[in-house]
């Protein structure tokens, strides 16, 4: 998993500004540069579930 995924995902939330899907945070990158939904989920899990 890309180091800077997590602070991705905490930007996107603080910006949004309520709950985003593990689907919305997919579609927030480009087709090509998308994680997968288990780099997502784990991207959660590093932040123990906080994101």
């Amino acid at each position: 998993m890309e180091a800077g995924l997590v602070q991705i995902l905490e930007g996107a939330l603080l910006a949004a500004g309520e709950p985003l899907s593990v689907q919305r945070m997919i579609l927030l990158f480009e087709e090509d540069e998308r994680p997968a939904k288990e780099d997502i989920r784990a991207a959660i899990k590093m932040r123990g579930g906080a994101l």
